[in-house]
């Protein structure tokens, strides 16, 4: 059998019988595939054997810069530790390109050749092949070494983990080396200079053919709007059929808001619009999207310093010049159907208020990406907070709105927060060593398209100055600008910049502080260096933003991000997520895998990780006033006090946060203490029941609690039937075991300790036996305002379950790849009781249960004691290797329990924290393992007996986990 019917039959096994390991014995394989909703990328996975292996060998067909692009650090981490690769690709069909090769050449370890088809000849392959000290890897199946392919497209692979004499791979390395030493393959640098004309002969011929196929119908491009502009237009529908006239379209940099609004003026047709602006230079380019759109007999005009178009059906200004008096009255207060303000969070300014005071249109729509004010000023109570769409980064990359970007946060020369606000330091900033530093990396990572065309952003007006000066020394064409120069030097400067033309009147970069942040389209950026520190979240999407958006020959955008000491360089993990990244651990997870929608990617140095780690670890997530930003972002939003409910629904920051404060430990008591509100009041003891509820339930991880205490609330004659019957409405039935656990919490029998002592002191129980309600209980539920809060309470827990943890694992209340604490493992298996998680050291056996929940920290601290350094580890995705507590030996009770899992089964479900010193206690669950039978005793470093045991996962671990 060669190793295409082999690789065959391992994929038919895997469908057909289930097997993970379906070749020989010393062969296990997996299919690997793009899954962008399981956040599962094939790029990943290849990255990762990149990171591990000792030799690599690769033969792909098709290799683009773009594809490139993703391996950058690798590459270069593998270049620095010598580890040899050789790469083999192929002229065929002229589709690889020349720039991907010519940087391949330039590292050391890498032999890189040409496969050179003659006549008919194919060369097809994409084999990548990694080899490991204990084992090797093998990936075959259809992804070229392509951006596409790696990230989005549909392929199927197939990934193998085989020994290094295994049949599989002696075949592989054999077709592989007669492939690589064949007469056909030549080294590339013998090659390049004929292969480069070869494929600049193959792009002429391409654009001949699309221009000869192009007829003046294609010509006549119609633009169709795409699925979120479509839902932006659906939505005004409805607001305006509500007798709305306001509204206000929220939508990141890069994703059309211009080509939106146009969409729904030709939907709409109103007779006149006014379209205002707050920067001269992007006027002419709205007026164009718009006679791009709308097809109709309207005039277009501008009005501005240089264009006085008064009578133009649409309008086109900025709003300095329609503000001053003598302009404004030109028109009646009812001259324009429709005003549109685009970047309208500057609305509060007194030039948009002398308009906004003087026209009475029948509808005005606003426009931004960050309606968000850092001055405590609302936008939202412009528009009545009627929001017609609200579209996020992660959005944008997903609907593929934007140009692709590769962000790569790098380690900065020891720059740090005091340094920049010290005069006597400021040199630093601008030494000799930064620069070069700056250059190296930015040279290094590359762009797309013919040349650089770059933005870097700096702090001060005097290092952009100062900086432009010293790059321009080294042979560079950079121009520093600031909020001093004119418009016309800026608009000048622009066209420099993007000009195709490679002259000596051509700009490399534009050094800027703030005054490209936003309201300046330049798509032709094609990087954008960050050489200050994140000091808000929104100003760095902001700046991330100025080169997303898509350009002509631009396939992708890099983001160098250059990260210092920075106290608050956890912002960028908030930023880049698009999430609210609700726990330390949702933050330190992203860091460390970095998975985005789309064929985006994102990188952090080993030491850009330690510095946002410790930013993270010295973070106040949920401080008061983290917590008071937060609501009041979301209150301007809504235009009242947001509802537990309003933050997920409105995507706020997320409301456990209210539960985690010890301050507060419930939503009622942070409106009352940090925002003043005036709510009814409750009793002390009342608090105290609403804070426990909160605080154990409130996240939704389950909703059995907030489902019974629902019953005993409103039904509290027939609690338990009500109960049970929202059960049976849901799909799930009542277990015993379930029923125990749920009367212990209620009763206050559940918790152990001090945590026990804590509630049971304030003398709140929700019951007293398993039929009978507390009286306390039944007392607070008198109080209207307390029902109120509770009934909130439930509401937003059975949402929260309803769209994060409503995926149960098998028999369990459990999600996969969801975070949990010790405590919530013990409550969702049901445990009768709360275990000492002090004492549970890796596992607990219960039988009773029949349960064996394994704890595992993954890559312990160097400083960890000896006695539970037992370096657990995975050999694969499906196969850990973990160590028993000190001092056991295979007679062991819970080792021979899990040698006889035959005679007595036991559940085993998996939860591994990634140890990284931040405090919270949340592991991610694995599903469930089992032993395959491998048990060893050994020794620890300190000489106590453990036992080696090797688990094999039902479910293997999902690749940006992994």
């Amino acid at each position: 059998m060669n190793i295409h019917e082999q690789i065959k039959q391992s994929v038919l096994n895997s469908f057909i019988y289930g097997e993970t390991s379906g070749l020989e014995s010393d062969y296990s394989a997996r299919l690997l595939t793009n899954h962008p909703e399981r956040g599962q990328k094939v790029y990943t996975t290849i990255n990762r054997e990149l990171e591990h292996c000792d030799e690599f060998s690769l033969s792909v067909a098709f290799i683009t810069l773009s594809g490139l692009q993703l391996f950058k650090p690798v590459l270069r981490e593998l270049e620095q530790r010598g580890i040899r690769g050789r790469i083999l690709t192929t002229n065929y069909l002229a589709f690889t390109q020349p720039e991907a090769l010519r940087q391949l050449l330039q590292f050391e370890n890498i032999e890189l050749r040409m496969y050179v088809c003659q006549g008919e000849d194919g060369f097809h392959t994409k084999g990548y092949f990694f080899s490991h000290p204990d084992e090797a890897c093998l990936i075959v199946g259809s992804s070229n070494l392509t951006d596409h392919a790696l990230c989005v497209n549909n392929e199927f692979n197939l990934l193998v983990h085989s020994t290094h004499e295994g049949s599989l791979v002696q075949e592989y390395r054999k077709e592989f080396e007669e492939l690589f030493h064949s007469v056909n393959s030549v080294p590339y640098e013998k090659y390049q200079e004929i292969y480069t004309q070869q494929y600049r002969m193959a792009v002429r011929r391409k654009k001949e053919i699309e221009k000869a196929e192009l007829s003046e119908t294609d010509k006549q491009e119609v633009l169709v709007p795409n699925s979120m502009q479509v839902e932006f237009v659906r939505s005004l529908h409805q607001l305006i059929d509500d007798h709305h006239h306001r509204a206000l379209l929220i939508s990141a940099t890069g994703t059309g808001k211009t080509y939106a609004s146009a969409f729904a003026v030709r939907d709409f047709h109103p007779k006149r619009i006014l379209f205002l602006v707050h920067r001269e230079q992007i006027l002419g380019s709205a007026l164009k999207s718009f006679q791009r759109v709308i097809t109709d007999k309207r005039s277009f005009g501008l009005l501005s310093g240089s264009h006085k178009d008064f009578e133009a059906d649409y309008l086109f200004s900025t709003v300095q010049t329609l503000s001053l008096e003598h302009n404004l009255h030109r028109f009646s207060p009812n001259d324009f159907d429709w005003i549109i303000i685009d970047e309208v969070h500057r609305a509060a300014a007194p030039s948009y208020q002398r308009i906004f005071d003087y026209f009475r249109p029948k509808f005005w729509l606003g426009m931004s990406a960050t309606p968000q004010r850092t001055d405590g000023q609302s936008i939202y109570d412009l528009f009545d907070h009627n929001i017609a769409a609200k579209i996020t980064l992660q959005d944008a990359l997903e609907e593929d709105l934007l140009c692709p970007f590769h962000y790569y946060g790098i380690d900065d020369l020891t720059i740090d927060d005091q340094t920049r606000l010290d005069p006597e330091k400021f040199h630093q900033l601008v030494s000799d060593e930064r620069i070069r530093h700056i250059l190296s990396e930015a040279n290094y990572y590359g762009w797309s398209g013919e040349r650089v065309k770059g933005l870097m952003f700096v702090s001060t007006v005097q290092e952009a100055q100062i900086l432009s000066e010293k790059l321009n020394e080294r042979g560079l064409r950079t121009l520093a600008l600031s909020g001093a120069d004119s418009q016309e030097r800026r608009e000048k400067a622009i066209e420099r910049l993007v000009q195709e033309k490679d002259d000596e009147k051509a700009l490399d970069y534009l050094i800027t502080v703030d005054i490209f942040n936003e309201g300046v389209d330049i798509p032709e950026v094609n990087q954008v260096l960050l050489l200050r520190p994140t000091q808000s979240a929104i100003v760095f999407v902001q700046q991330l933003g100025r080169g997303l958006r898509k350009s002509p020959g631009k396939d992708f955008v890099t983001i160098l991000d250059f990260i210092g000491l920075y106290a608050s360089s956890f912002m960028i993990a908030q930023a880049l997520s698009g999430s609210r990244l609700a726990s330390k651990s949702d933050m330190i997870r992203f860091v460390f895998d970095g998975t985005i929608p789309g064929i985006s990617t994102i990188h952090f140095s080993e030491l850009a990780k330690s510095r946002i780690y410790k930013s993270i670890e010295q973070a106040e997530l949920s401080s008061s006033e983290a917590l008071y930003q937060g609501w009041k972002n979301l209150e301007y939003e809504l235009g009242r006090t947001p509802r537990l409910i309003d933050f997920d629904l409105y995507q706020g920051i997320d409301p456990v946060r209210f539960f985690k404060n010890k301050s507060y430990q419930c939503y009622y008591l942070f409106l009352k203490k940090r925002c003043g509100e005036k709510l009814p009041s409750i009793s002390a003891q009342e608090l105290d029941y609403l804070q426990f509820a909160s605080s154990m339930w409130g996240d939704g991880k389950r909703p059995h609690e907030l489902w019974l205490l629902d019953a005993l609330i409103h039904h509290p004659d027939c609690w338990k039937e009500t109960f049970v019957k929202t059960l049976h409405d849901h799909g799930f039935s009542l277990s015993e075991k379930t029923w125990i656990n749920l009367v212990n919490q209620f009763s206050l029998n559940w918790l152990l300790g001090s945590a026990q002592e804590k509630w049971k002191k304030k003398g709140i129980s929700f019951l007293e036996d398993e039929r009978t309600i507390a009286s306390s209980f039944r007392k607070a539920c008198r109080n209207p305002e307390f029902v109120h809060q509770l009934d909130e309470l439930i509401l937003f827990g059975v949402h929260r379950w309803k769209t994060e943890y409503n995926h149960f694992y098998k028999e369990t209340w459990l999600n996969l790849n969801k975070d949990y604490t010790y405590l919530d493992t013990y409550r969702l298996l049901d445990f009768p009781q709360a275990k000492n998680s002090q004492i549970v050291g890796g596992y607990v056996l219960d039988r009773d249960q029949h349960c064996f929940p394994v704890y595992i920290n993954y890559q312990k601290a160097e400083d960890i004691a000896a006695s539970i350094n037992y370096e657990d580890h995975f050999v694969n995705p499906q196969t850990l290797i973990a160590f028993s507590k000190s001092n056991r030996t295979l007679q062991s009770s819970e080792i021979q329990a899990l040698m006889h899992l035959d005679e007595d089964p036991l559940f085993i479900p998996l939860f591994v924290k990634k140890n990284t010193g931040i405090e919270e206690r949340t592991f991610i669950f694995l599903g469930e393992m089992h032993p395959s039978g491998q048990f060893h005793e050994t020794r620890m470093k300190d000489n106590k007996k453990v036992v080696q045991i090797e688990y094999q996962l039902e479910t293997p671990v999902r690749s940006d986990l992994y």
